[in-house]
């Protein structure tokens, strides 16, 4: 674990080559002792070929991250996951196992937004992204195909360098809420991509609707501290986060 971390280091495999606001959420969503170790895939936006290659990039972000003693390694990449297949996410945290040689948990940033929708109760979900129109589908599918309902969602439908740059603070609030308005039934909202602000507007939300939220970093903190037997609120970022015993209980 790194000097940040004394509780605990999460190793966090990232496709875009860039990253600027996703880090900066990420250390919003640990408690104090909890770090993150970045390793990215160089992926430069989204198209097939880059999936490829970023694939190809993940047994040695997984092997780096242990030598850096890691305490547990998320891959985070919905796109990139979903590329090969509505379950792809399950074979890709059997591949990072075997890579890692079993010494530290490893999961995906689907495979633990799924655990923290159910943790919450929610089975009927509407999904906020700024995804293209196809990756925005392709989660669709992928969560349908896990069991999950979702009622509604809506997408900004931008490229790799707009999601990095042209993302505002209101942008899923205001999403949020014009889905929520039109379909009040939902269990709650889960808001796919880490790289526009969505963190901020978790509470917010939660308060606006008396839904709860789930984001991939929120989700991914969640996973490692249940892991790492961590039971440490971090308030101001959703229900999942709030109470002691959400982490650190498994």
């Amino acid at each position: 674990m790194g000097i940040y971390g004394p509780l605990g280091t999460i190793g966090l495999i990232s496709p875009p080559r860039t990253n600027e606001t996703a880090m900066y959420e990420a250390m919003q969503v640990v408690p104090e002792g909890v770090s993150w170790c970045l390793s990215v895939l160089g992926m430069a936006d989204h198209s097939a070929e880059e999936y490829k290659k970023a694939l190809a990039m993940v047994e040695t972000c997984v092997k780096e991250l242990v030598e850096r003693k890691a305490s547990a390694i998320a891959f985070g990449g919905i796109p990139v996951i979903t590329s090969q297949g509505p379950e792809y996410y399950l074979q890709l945290a059997e591949d990072m196992s075997r890579y890692a040689g079993g010494a530290v948990p490893v999961t995906t940033d689907i495979a633990a937004v799924m655990a923290a929708l159910r943790e919450l109760g929610m089975q009927r979900i509407t999904i906020i992204s700024n995804y293209q129109d196809a990756i925005l589908r392709r989660a669709i599918g992928a969560f349908e195909t896990a069991g999950f309902e979702v009622v509604a969602s809506k997408g900004l439908h931008l490229s790799l360098a707009q999601q990095l740059s042209e993302g505002t603070f209101d942008q899923p609030f205001e999403m949020a809420m014009e889905a929520f308005n039109e379909h009040p039934d939902t269990d709650g909202i889960f808001f796919s991509c880490p790289q526009w602000p969505v963190v901020r507007n978790i509470d917010r939300i939660e308060q606006a609707t008396g839904k709860p939220v789930v984001t991939q970093f929120q989700a991914i903190s969640w996973w490692a501290m249940n892991q790492l037997g961590i039971q440490r609120p971090v308030p101001g970022f959703g229900r999942l986060l709030a109470q002691p015993e959400a982490a650190g209980k498994r």
